[in-house]
């Protein structure tokens, strides 16, 4: 058996916390019996043999005391900042004390601590234990600025009043099985990662369906109303808020018989919405979209509900169109649903499911937040917000007596539209929550939130040219944020005076860590995170491109293929890939009106579906602000194909169709911005002379 000391153990902890599959997830350094049996089992060592190597320390030790050899672990790799931080181990001794049993206060530390060392046991604090919060606030630093989350994100936290004990008791709020269950108690409980409840109604919810897959301390601490322990509560619901940002809406199931993991398909919310209503005519018309963690399917969803199957594809940055009747091309209204009960789709070629949950009361906030008009479903009130509320009859007095005394503004005007026995209510600025409806329970912790850009892995770095968007929540409205760098510092400006969001400046510094302070005033830090912005980079490295599958799925490195990795495409038939272009360019405009090669094939995205039925060849995307040329034609078609094959061919039966295709050409010719390839230029005189002569 091989003899392990100190560093070995030190690698051996940091590795099971820190590692690739943690990337951009908070690390909890909950550090066991069990844990150390099972690291050091392939040894033939356990959680004793631990104890003997921290209690002696690295070989290069001089120190006497456990604190002091820390300290020295700290400096020692300090000079080097090789590999991982060399007083992890040190760490996750102060967090295995917490979790010692036995005769002792419930409040009590320094006593375990002692008892696991084997000490003489006595009241006070351990010699320099004050002094480990540099090693605490230097790991910190290690997970975010110097590995950019890139093997997780550490954040330091105090659970309960007392500072230095608290940071090794907040390493224990939630087990590693717990964490695990977590995902599943989400799906029951039907929670959407895009759009959380309030962590009053978050709570309830934990409660009612994880109280079968979480511990007992955790299920007692979360009925626990005492305000003495409120910071280890919320230091618990900050964590499961977390874990539901990261989430992607699907689980693991491990069936009993033979524990073979088998991976969930996703399940997304799905959200009533609404365009400004039409005040001259008295009228709303809803309809459904969902928004979504995983990247969206290609070719976009079919989703079955009834008789019926409806469509949508991806719009905005995770968000769908519209779901529209996939024969007819009509929006599904969404009062044709039971609001009260809910309803339920599912797309079963591609495995997705999407819920719209039961409720009788309807929050809407602005959909500005989301770059998307009009009003989308929430399931959680914003302090100093504008809000609408859809409430069934059976919560109108509830809904009123709450909007009248604690709201701004609450009115009650009269549209058509809504469901039977339905009532719409506008409202600004709540001051208290209702606390009899869910959604209307208002967020209790100030949480800092990153929304959007184009993330570069899964740390905390963006491209310079896509940063994402900072969003508060529980905002007061009279909190600043600004961004430190050696010793600089760069203010934020909100996007909108009346929303809790701010963007990052376009000077901001490039390829260094950023480090986000929310306060209110000069000495306050409330929140943090560190964020990177960097440039686009193309790797020579081909081994670093990971490589994909049919459907641009992340495979394994040893897989055989077929698969695609950078240009390079590989397997037994290539053919099984297409043409390119698999996937059609909706990214290039918020309006792209598709034409095909026969006169009448026009799609005119996002109002019309993407075609199914023919293969598009041109996609003219509106260009705003450009001058005379309002639109540009990109080629979309199939390179694999004679350009004769491309040509203009014969009409469709249907006249409405080909006047639409025969006027968006002739109609855009002064200004539209013609192919610079000098072959498809000839190609699109070819549809010009058709437009004329059809």
């Amino acid at each position: 058996m091989k003899e392990l000391d100190y560093e070995d153990w030190n690698d051996l902890i940091a590795r099971k916390f820190f590692n690739k599959e943690m990337a951009g997830k908070e690390v909890l350094l909950y550090v066991t019996k069990d844990v150390l049996n099972q690291l050091g089992a392939e040894a033939g060592k356990n959680f004793e043999d631990f104890i003997r190597c921290v209690k002696e320390g690295p070989s290069y030790s001089t120190k006497q005391g456990i604190c002091q050899k820390a300290l020295q672990c700290y400096d020692d790799w300090r000079s080097t900042r090789q590999g991982y931080p060399q007083y992890i181990a040190y760490l996750a001794l102060f967090v295995l004390a917490a979790t010692v049993g036995g005769d002792f206060d419930p409040k009590a530390y320094y006593p375990r601590l002692r008892s696991l060392l084997g000490e003489l046991l006595k009241t006070g604090a351990y010699p320099s234990f004050e002094k480990m919060d540099i090693l605490w606030n230097n790991l910190e630093k290690w997970s975010r600025v110097y590995k950019h989350e890139e093997l997780g994100r550490f954040s330091k936290r105090i659970r309960g009043g007392k500072i230095h004990v608290g940071l090794p008791f907040s390493q224990t709020i939630l087990s590693e099985d717990e964490r695990k269950a977590l995902p599943q108690i989400f799906i029951d409980a039907e929670i959407d990662p895009t759009d959380p409840p309030s962590e009053s109604a978050l709570g309830r919810l934990i409660l009612r369906y994880g109280s079968d897959k979480l511990e007992n301390r955790t299920l007692q601490l979360l009925k626990n109303k005492d305000t003495d322990i409120l910071e280890i509560r919320d230091a618990l619901m900050d964590f499961i808020l977390e874990e539901i940002s990261e989430w992607d809406g699907s689980a693991v199931e491990i069936p009993d018989a033979d524990r073979i993991a088998v991976p969930r398909q996703p399940s997304v919310g799905l959200r009533i919405c609404f365009d400004p209503p039409d005040r001259a005519a008295r009228k709303i018309l809803f309809f459904l979209r969902f928004k979504t963690n995983q990247p969206f399917p290609e070719g976009g969803l079919n989703f079955e509900h009834g008789e019926r199957i409806y469509s949508c594809f991806e719009t905005a940055p995770n968000w769908s169109t519209k779901l529209k009747d996939h024969e007819t091309g009509v929006f599904l209204n969404a009062t044709e649903l039971d609001w009260i009960e809910g309803a339920k789709f599912e797309d079963k070629e591609k495995g997705w499911k999407a819920n719209l949950k039961a409720a009788p009361v309807r929050l809407f906030l602005p959909g500005s937040r989301e770059n998307l008009p009009g009003w989308i479903e929430s399931q959680r009130l914003e302090r100093n917000s504008r809000f609408i509320i859809a409430c069934h009859t059976s919560k109108l007095a509830i809904v009123e007596h709450w909007g009248t005394k604690y709201c701004k503004k609450f009115t009650a005007p009269s549209f058509d539209g809504l469901p039977s026995d339905w009532q719409l209510f506008e409202g600004d600025a709540p001051q208290e929550p209702c606390r009899e409806i869910d959604v209307l329970n208002l967020p209790t912790l100030l949480r800092l939130r990153l929304q959007g850009g184009i993330k570069v892995g899964r740390g905390n770095s963006y491209l310079k040219f896509a940063p994402p968007k900072i969003l508060l929540d529980c905002a007061q409205g009279d909190e600043h944020i600004i961004i430190n760098f050696n010793q600089c510092k760069f203010p934020l400006q909100k996007r909108d005076p009346t929303e809790s969001m701010w963007s990052i400046p376009e000077d901001v510094p490039v390829g260094e860590p950023l480090e986000l302070v929310v306060s209110r005033n000069e000495n306050e830090n409330l929140a943090r995170r560190v964020v990177q912005l960097i440039e686009p980079v193309i790797s020579d490295k081909l081994e670093e491109i990971p490589k994909r599958d049919l459907f641009g799925n992340i495979i394994p490195s040893n897989a055989s293929g077929p698969y695609a990795r950078g240009a390079i495409a590989s397997g037994d038939s290539l053919l099984e890939y297409g043409s390119f272009p698999q996937v059609l360019p909706t990214h290039l405009s918020k309006r792209i009106i598709f034409l095909g090669s026969r006169p009448g094939q026009i799609a005119d995205w996002p109002e019309d579906n993407l075609p199914s039925s023919w293969n598009p060849v041109w996609a003219i995307a509106k260009v705003p602000r450009a001058g005379s040329e309002k639109w540009k034609v990109h080629f979309c078609g199939q390179f694999d194909r004679a350009i004769a094959d491309l040509t203009p061919g014969t009409p469709l039966e249907d006249h409405r169709f080909i006047k639409k295709w025969r006027q968006t050409i002739k109609t855009s010719r002064t200004r539209i911005k013609e192919p610079d390839l000098k072959v498809l230029k000839k190609l699109w005189a070819k549809y010009k002379e058709a437009a004329t002569n059809v």
